[in-house]
């Protein structure tokens, strides 16, 4: 009898770690599913910003263009 309740007291702790290991790695995935999002909106944000320096560099390598000299 005490091997059943001893058996059936392991399997219910072993239930509960395996819970509790989904969990928690349910938590990391989203927030790592959080961290790639805002990864891609900087890398977003940080291609716009090459763009308009490159503008800005091409508006001030010549800037007499079209200018009477």
């Amino acid at each position: 009898m005490t091997q059943l309740i001893m058996g059936n007291y392991t399997n219910v702790l072993s239930a509960l770690g395996a819970s509790i290991a989904a969990g928690t790695g349910a938590a990391v995935h989203t927030s790592v599913k959080k961290l790639h999002q805002k990864h891609d909106t900087l890398q977003q944000t940080i291609q716009a910003l090459h763009e308009k320096i490159e503008k800005l560099e091409k508006k001030n390598i010549n800037p007499a263009v079209g200018q009477d000299q």
